[in-house]
Formats: structure tokens, C-alpha cells, sequence
């Protein structure tokens, strides 16, 4: 399948690396009087690769030259991305097969310490009655 670039062979210039060079990387290093960083790539505006015209390149960092190229996605896959960087979202049966699975289960000392620490922050600010109801803690039980 032949490329959508130019290439061209470049020798004894003094910014451009010697080799074969596409065409659109050596009208922007001409342009811009360096060679480019590593995050650095060319974007053709109108997204053909062999108009090299200056007009219609732009130099832009990698991260903004990806989101050009990046198809959109669904509404379905969005929200799937969202979910996924908020934490695992359970049902209540999972979370009860998980509690079911781990009971009896021995614990290092430093993993009881850490959860501890951790519920005392999660259950600083909720009145006693509210963390019997949540956590299904009867009143008769000692800790």
C-alpha cells in the first residue's frame, strides 16, 4: 500500500536529521528554524498528506495531534470510560457474594489497621444509628 506522505532524502543540513525525511517535516523545520522535540508532530489541516504547503501544516504537541485523529466515541462507551475512572461499580449482590467469600478470612494485622483507619474516616460524620442500619451491626454487639 504506497504511503499518503512524501519522503526525502536529507544530508549536510544543519538542524535536520540526515536520512529520509517526510516532506512535511522538512517545510515545518525550515519554517520553525529547528528540528522537532519528542512530543512534537505535523498535522495537515485538511488531512491531505501530500499538500505540503506551509498554510496547511501546524505544529502541535502529540497529546493534541492524537485528539485530531481520535474517532468520537458513543454515548454507550463514555459512559463505560466514566464508570470505569470512578471505581468499580458493584451491584448489591456482587458486593454480598465478595462480603459472603471474605468472611472468616485471616488478616494481617497492618490490613485490619488500615481499614480501621479507613472506616473511622468514612464513618466519622454519620450518626451511630445510621452505621448500624448501613453496615447491619445489631445494638447488642460489642466491638
Amino acid at each position: 500500500m504506497p504511503s499518503k506522505y512524501r519522503f526525502k532524502m536529507v544530508r549536510d543540513h544543519p538542524f535536520i536529521p540526515t536520512g529520509l525525511r517526510y516532506v512535511h517535516q522538512i517545510v515545518m523545520a525550515e519554517y520553525v528554524g529547528r528540528w522537532f522535540r519528542k512530543n512534537e508532530h505535523v498535522h495537515h489541516k485538511n488531512g491531505d498528506g501530500k499538500d505540503n504547503r506551509l498554510e496547511n501544516l501546524e505544529l502541535l504537541t502529540a497529546k493534541v495531534h492524537r485528539s485530531k485523529h481520535r474517532k468520537p466515541c458513543s454515548e454507550e462507551t463514555k459512559r463505560k470510560i466514566s464508570q470505569s475512572n470512578t471505581g468499580k461499580v458493584r451491584s448489591l449482590e456482587v458486593r454480598q457474594r465478595y462480603s459472603l467469600m471474605n468472611k472468616g478470612r485471616k488478616r494481617s494485622a497492618e490490613f485490619r489497621a488500615k481499614v480501621s483507619k479507613g472506616m473511622k474516616k468514612y464513618t466519622s460524620s454519620l450518626p451511630a444509628g445510621e452505621m448500624r442500619r448501613r453496615f447491619g451491626w445489631s445494638d447488642n454487639v460489642s466491638s
